[in-house]
């Protein structure tokens, strides 16, 4: 058991993974009407508290309780949007929830009914346990069970009270915060792994050609603005058979590792790295059209290390789309790809180690002459 549990934190986690899935199946858009649904149903509830016996007796502490409300109806309204939210947005969905409830039901003038609604924390544990990690999940449980016990402990001391009714009600709040999120979490964990080693390559961690046709759905390629293009890099390592010749196959594959770490890490808050096959990578993310220059070049830079045992070159060839274009349409990485491909095999019968840009983004001719 404490095995499992070891190994469950330590796991490393894509937040992407989950929303990426869910878009290719068509599934983000009706899943964020029903998050809204069950947010303004929650609101709905703490809106007819005002009228019982329970509610906020003092003025400040009816405010405090209507801005608890707002805040809800709020992320309500933002689950509406078009996009999915991001690792960050959704933190701040959740914990911001987590305080509004907090705040909410502290300003009840019953505290029974504030342990008793409580149980609403459930439902953020559950959407926690599917679309967070372990130690986001952990952190979430321990919040909520504090307020638990915290109402529990505030309604026992009050005379008058049936406490053993009141520990019936403890009981069944810790098995639902506890026990709902982690039971849909662990399986979860495991699904979303195997799900990203199909879409990584083993040998250097980047994605493979299958991880590259679901990376329209991931968030870093959400939205592009009018100002921003979405690029496409396609890197070729240079006479990387006199690498193999030189240092081995196994010394090669060191070599490729230490590529696709050097352009995942120069890419990080922008991009996505893909290994093509062989000694071919890719890059896309969308960058401020007056940045692209500058930025690509820091990448293709990146691939040489003059301390490298074998330092290795790569030819390199750029092609993009205008943002107020960018549909996240498979099809236009595909032509992307096909186009900076070329640019790459033009850079490299001119001597390699070079970098060539596209002059104008691509039409949907470029299937007919590709």
């Amino acid at each position: 058991m404490f095995r499992v549990v070891g190994d469950w934190w330590s796991r490393p986690f894509d937040y992407s993974a989950m929303p990426g899935y869910m878009a290719q199946r068509g599934l983000q858009r009706p899943y964020r009407h029903m998050m809204a649904a069950v947010v303004l149903m929650v609101v709905l509830a703490g809106s007819l508290m005002l009228f019982t016996s329970g509610a906020p007796s003092s003025p400040l502490a009816r405010g405090a309780f209507i801005a608890a409300l707002v805040t809800g109806a709020v992320s309500a309204l933002l689950w509406l949007r078009g996009t999915w939210p991001s690792r960050r947005q959704s933190l701040v969905f959740l914990f911001g929830d987590d305080v509004a409830l907090v705040v909410g039901l502290s300003m009840l003038a019953d505290v029974q009914a504030s342990f008793t609604v409580s149980v609403v924390f459930a439902l953020l544990g559950i959407y926690c346990g599917y679309f967070h990690s372990i130690r986001t999940l952990m952190a979430h449980i321990a919040l909520t069970v504090a307020v638990s016990l915290y109402f529990f402990v505030s309604a026992a001391v009050e005379g008058g009270r049936d406490v053993a009714y009141l520990s019936v009600l403890l009981v069944v709040q810790l098995a639902l915060f506890l026990l709902a999120p982690l039971l849909s979490q662990i399986p979860l964990s495991n699904l979303r792994d195997d799900a990203y080693q199909s879409g990584t390559d083993p040998l250097t961690g980047a994605l493979n050609r299958r991880g590259l046709g679901a990376v329209v759905h991931a968030p870093l390629l959400a939205t592009a603005r009018h100002d921003e293009v979405v690029a496409m890099m396609v890197i070729d390592l240079d006479r990387f058979k006199s690498v193999n010749d030189r240092v081995g196959h196994d010394g090669g594959d060191e070599v490729l590792r230490r590529v696709s770490e050097r352009l995942q890490t120069r890419t990080a808050d922008w991009a996505y790295v893909a290994r093509l096959g062989g000694e071919e990578f890719c890059v896309v993310g969308i960058v401020p059209w007056a940045e692209m220059r500058n930025r690509l070049d820091d990448v293709h830079a990146a691939v040489r290390c003059d301390a490298d045992e074998v330092p290795v070159t790569a030819s390199a060839g750029v092609a993009w789309i205008p943002g107020n274009r960018w549909t996240r349409n498979a099809d236009d990485v595909d032509l992307l790809i096909r186009r900076a491909d070329r640019l790459m095999y033009e850079a490299k019968r001119a001597g390699g180690d070079s970098l060539r840009f596209d002059d104008q983004a691509y039409t949907t001719t470029d299937s007919v002459r590709a």
